[in-house]
């Protein structure tokens, strides 16, 4: 029995489908990017110079323990799921945000990215991408290039001797 995992630990930027400079891109063709982050599935307004979002594929060891710890939570004895868990999936693997100048619906102005303590995005920065709606792009990208691992070989139950 072997374990193995992908050894591509470095980042990935995204194109939220929200962004202003992308126009004409099918629903299908977004998706398509998503998975494989080749910016040629996308169509982008003459000139228009997308903002990306930064992250990183692994999230540090103490901040993964969080993400996990925040996923379940016990109610009258319960053990339930919390859907807040990819916001703060997102906010610790955000790193940087490049061209963050923002406008379409939204007044003209810059997204700032700022670090918080625990080195994951400022809870400001996490609630205008909330706003602006970007969140599941960024989620939905990170599932696609966060490592994988498994186990692979011999999958049979052994016995112990007796």
């Amino acid at each position: 029995m072997a374990f193995f995992t992908d050894l591509d630990d470095g980042n990935i930027k995204v194109i939220s489908s929200k962004d202003a400079s992308i126009q004409g891109t099918s629903k299908e063709d977004y998706t398509e990017y998503l998975e494989t982050m080749d910016e040629g599935r996308l169509s982008f307004v003459t000139g228009g110079q997308p903002t990306r979002f930064v992250m990183r594929k692994i999230i540090p060891y103490k901040q993964s323990l969080k993400l996990k710890n925040s996923q379940v939570t016990m109610i009258d004895g319960e053990l339930q799921p919390q859907i807040s868990f990819i916001n703060e999936e997102v906010r610790l693997s955000l790193i940087g945000i490049e061209n963050p100048e923002v406008e379409a619906q939204y007044k003209k102005h810059l997204l700032e990215y700022k670090k918080d303590g625990d080195s994951g995005a400022s809870f400001s920065v996490m609630e205008k991408l909330e706003a602006f709606g970007v969140i599941g792009d960024l989620y939905a990208a990170r599932q696609h290039h966060a490592p994988k691992s498994g186990i692979s070989g011999n999958d049979k139950k052994k016995s112990l001797p007796s």
